[in-house]
């Protein structure tokens, strides 16, 4: 029986990013965010915010 971990991929292919690797990687930093919502509808509004690295 073979088994994911009994097939082994080449090297370069696994440690080769893609062109959508490097396009998250402009992503990559701290980030603000700020969002809206509620939890119930007889409650109020809520507006949570902050930075996330």
């Amino acid at each position: 029986m073979t088994t994911t971990t009994d097939v082994q991929q080449p090297q370069s292919a696994v440690e080769q990013p893609t062109k959508a690797h490097q396009w998250l990687q402009k992503l990559v930093g701290e980030w603000t965010y700020a969002v809206e919502g509620i939890a119930e509808p007889d409650q109020p509004w809520k507006h949570p915010q902050g930075q996330k690295a």
